[in-house]
């Protein structure tokens, strides 16, 4: 009984920072600078941490303030995530799925964003915010998220729509924020029209089919391959690709372009994230085995993601995409032993000469010029 008692002033001594009545008494949290007011409840604000005054005494949740201020709800999935808000030497936000927000053995990975969280506090951490955001359910505002680009039911084209964040994997997230405008439109365009007015017929048709994968999902099409190729360095295979992504964002390879280092099931992740928008892949010699090229084809022109299972039973949500694939090489992607089925998916251009007028140029011009044509064309449609 002693010890406990000893325990109990402890903890009091330690969430009494203040000592005031007032701290205690308020029903809402008044932290410095918070985003977004909420209710406590049955949790006490003191000075900055927050508390819990149960039978046992005063216990110390978070020695700083942590509370949810925004709702999002996956467009396609349903699932919600919780934007995360704590201070420490400033405010800063994440979003964490709610799945991992009510287990204690995954809370504890906000630990690696600043969060005070153990192991030992993380089932208090779980009961705290599932607590405060059943709470003020009505209070925290509520967003919609897409875990892919493209054309979204009755609501527009993500990112192009008003109040749709990226809901998706990380490894994505920097590819989804060079989608944006930046620099001048005329000079963009300027370049664009100077290259088409050469007559560089190999540029025309990337451009063409980077319009044009937006469109694929309109006519009910399957997905196809644009495939630019050519044993002889320096014809601007590469630059002609970042040509037509730039379209819709920064083209530079390792930015929306990607390099063709990917597993199958890469590919297919890529290919469900970009859905709608051009997958631009850079240098497919990169794979050794020729034979690999049909399985590549077939896998991505089928537009639909492997039937996997869940891992607590049943199957997963299988995704699906509608575009035009963009690739370049050193070497034709289909030959004598290709399939039908493969022929009929791929657009195969040699590259004979230059396929673009002064690449250092265009690069130049086009990396810190984009992102201008792919809005209009979609706000078009």
């Amino acid at each position: 009984v002693r010890v406990v008692r000893a325990i109990i002033k402890e903890r009091e001594a330690d969430c009494h920072v203040q000592g005031t009545v007032q701290d205690s008494a308020s029903t809402y949290f008044d932290f410095p600078g918070q985003p977004i007011t909420l209710s406590c409840g049955k949790y006490l604000q003191q000075g900055d941490s927050i508390c819990l005054d149960d039978k046992w005494g005063f216990e110390v949740v978070c020695s700083h303030p942590i509370i949810p201020t925004k709702r999002y709800v996956n467009i396609e999935t349903g699932r919600e995530s919780l934007e995360i808000s704590f201070r420490r030497e400033r405010w800063k936000s994440i979003i964490v799925e709610k799945g991992k927000l009510a287990n204690s053995a995954t809370i504890i990975q906000l630990a690696d964003h600043g969060v005070s969280v153990t192991s030992e506090t993380a089932r208090n951490m779980v009961k705290y915010l599932n607590y405060i955001d059943d709470l003020n359910r009505d209070i925290i505002p509520i967003e919609q998220m897409s875990s892919h680009l493209g054309w979204i039911d009755g609501m527009g084209f993500v990112p192009y729509v008003d109040g749709v964040e990226y809901d998706g994997q990380d490894a994505f997230l920097q590819m989804y924020k060079t989608i944006h405008e930046k620099g001048d439109y005329q000079k963009w365009l300027d370049t664009i029209k100077t290259i088409r007015a050469g007559g560089y017929t190999q540029s025309r048709i990337l451009m063409a089919a980077s319009f044009a994968s937006v469109l694929v999902s309109r006519f009910d099409a399957l997905p196809f391959f644009v495939h630019l190729w050519s044993s002889r360095s320096g014809t601007g295979k590469t630059v002609t690709m970042e040509t037509a992504a730039s379209v819709w964002a920064d083209p530079r390879v390792g930015a929306y372009c990607r390099p063709l280092k990917s597993t199958d099931v890469g590919l297919e992740q890529l290919a469900i994230f970009t859905c709608n928008m051009p997958l631009c892949l850079d240098e497919l010699q990169t794979i050794q085995k020729k034979r690999d090229f049909d399985d590549i084809i077939y896998g991505l022109c089928e537009g639909q993601g492997k039937t996997r299972g869940a891992r607590n039973g049943g199957l997963r949500h299988s995704a699906s995409w509608q575009n035009v694939i963009i690739t370049t090489g050193e070497m034709p992607i289909i030959g004598g032993g290709s399939k039908a089925g493969a022929m009929n998916r791929v657009i195969e251009i040699e590259c004979s000469g230059q396929t673009i007028p002064n690449p250092k140029d265009v690069h130049r011009v086009i990396t810190s010029n984009y992102g201008f044509a792919g809005k209009i064309f979609v706000d078009e449609i």
